[in-house]
């Protein structure tokens, strides 16, 4: 969280590493599976009953939260408390939860959570992990050298495909949310994005970088590399905040 607002670069960053970079391709071959191509989480969504502006607004409240998430909200002064996606319509509607984070923006619609809580911001937080399509590898060694070379054309296709997809799609759900009365879409400023990043920033990183160290994985080369691939493909690949649509 707090490294890239931008989906399209945290896809096309992952992409890059698991090609290049042993550690991360090797865990992937330890689990017997390969990416087929990756579909990027968009930026973290919240909601909440009542509007919230800032992460004063934040503080004494009851969040869904979850692992780095739970931290960071935590340092906002809030209670985290750790559901699942498909216990929150429920805990927003009977008062155990007051705002729920963790939802990305392309589901707030479908979600239907703004009918138990109807504010939906923007924290700054910006993409907080990459999901994917997978096969098991094995399938993909059986293939004869033309068949990859097909797949292989639709893999990449399919990282084109996705990014188009999810500019689309975050484009004609913000249109639905917005036609909807009872919705108030709040897009923090720049400067309360600011002094959220600097309540969470470095502790969310080290937070995970310890959590690294206990499993003995190299974190700190891994996220070195990573803020140094957002870097170059923020400038190669452009995107719209759908809270400004």
């Amino acid at each position: 969280m707090y490294i890239t607002e931008n989906p399209h670069a945290s896809g096309a960053a992952f992409w890059d590493m698991y090609q290049e970079y042993a550690p991360l391709k090797g865990e992937w071959e330890k689990s017997g599976l390969m990416p087929v191509f990756p579909c990027s989480v968009d930026i973290m969504a919240a909601q909440s009953k009542e509007p919230i502006y800032s992460i004063e607004g934040v503080k004494g409240k009851k969040f869904r939260s979850y692992a780095a998430v739970a931290t960071m909200i935590g340092l906002w002064g809030g209670s985290p408390i750790a559901l699942s996606y498909a216990e929150i319509y429920d805990a927003l509607n009977r008062g155990v939860l007051e705002g729920a984070f963790g939802i990305p923006a392309l589901n707030v619609y479908d979600s239907r959570f703004w009918e138990v809580a109807p504010h939906i911001f923007n924290t700054g937080v910006g993409c907080y992990g990459v999901t994917y399509f997978a096969m098991a590898k094995k399938t993909y060694d059986r293939f004869p050298d033309d068949v990859k070379k097909i797949v292989n054309a639709l893999r990449q296709e399919g990282v084109t495909r996705h990014r188009k997809w999810i500019d689309d799609k975050e484009k004609e759900v913000f249109q639905k949310i917005k036609g909807i009365e009872t919705i108030k879409v709040i897009n923090w400023t720049p400067e309360e994005k600011a002094k959220a990043k600097r309540a969470a920033v470095p502790k969310i990183w080290e937070a995970w970088l310890d959590e690294m160290k206990r499993e003995n994985l190299p974190g700190e080369e891994f996220l070195t590399i990573y803020k140094d691939l957002i870097e170059k493909y923020e400038k190669v690949f452009s995107y719209n905040d759908p809270f400004n649509y």
